[in-house]
Parts: C-alpha cells; structure tokens; sequence
C-alpha cells in the first residue's frame, strides 16, 4: 500500500505503466467533476467517480482485488480506511467475484488511515482495504488500474 499526497505522484509514475494516465486524469477532477465510469485506457485503466454515504468502521469490510490496483482519492470531504495485508485474512465471506474482481473478509482492520483531497491511496492486490468509513458523506475516484 502506498499513501501520499497527490503532489508527489511523480514518484510513482515509474511503478506501472498506467499511473502517469491515471494520476493526470485524477489531478484534473474538481469539485462538480460529473459521477459515473470513465475509461482512461479501456478496460486495463478507469475511473469511477461517486458520492457515498461513510460508515461505522464496525460495519465496514475489507475488501481485495486480483487483477486490479486501486488509486483512491477523495474529492469533497474525508474518508477512513481499514488497512491490513491480504495475507493476514483468514476469514473469506464466500469466494472471489470475479465479475467484480473483489472479496470479502469478515477479518476486521487493526490500522487505519484517512484520505482528504489531495491525497491518494494505492492498493495492490497484496492489500486488504476497507472503505467509507467516517461520518457524512464524501465524493471520491476510484482508478481501476490492471496489476501487470
């Protein structure tokens, strides 16, 4: 997992082929940027943009993906994360979707961190994440980038 501001992405342009994309779109998005799917480079780089409704982190699941990274960035407000490494998860709720690519765990985090604007996180499939916690409401983007 990677956590840093959005001023130091340059960083991690060299990690994988789609970040730079992914980064300049992620850098572009404002305040009343439209919600919805957006492709970057088809199916192997995307956004998605949406507002949600934040929760109790006792009713928040970690989460991972298989043939997916996420870049997750707040747009309007803040959010908390469960964190814990994949690897640590002993509790699958059920087996992978792998329509969706995503996975269940009734595991529950033990760290934590919050993203305001100008901040992004970066999950590998390595890392187990649970999102939307906090209170109100926040507007984000999620970057869908293929793990190479």
């Amino acid at each position: 997992m990677i956590y840093d501001t959005l001023d130091n992405a340059q960083k991690y342009i060299s990690l994988n082929k789609y970040y730079e994309k992914a980064f300049g779109f992620i850098s572009s998005l404002k305040p009343d940027s439209e919600e919805g799917t957006f492709e970057i480079d088809g199916k192997k780089c995307y956004a998605i943009i949406y507002s949600s409704e934040l929760k109790n982190s006792s009713d928040a699941k970690l989460e991972v993906h298989d043939n997916y990274i996420d870049i997750q960035s707040v747009i309007c407000g803040s959010e908390g994360f469960g964190i814990a490494s994949r690897s640590n998860c002993t509790q699958p709720i059920g087996e992978i979707d792998t329509e969706k690519d995503i996975l269940f765990f009734e595991d529950k985090s033990k760290n934590y961190l919050e993203l305001t604007p100008g901040e992004f996180a970066i999950f590998e499939p390595c890392d187990a994440h649970a999102p939307l916690i906090g209170n109100g409401s926040v507007k984000k983007v999620v970057i869908k980038v293929i793990s190479q």
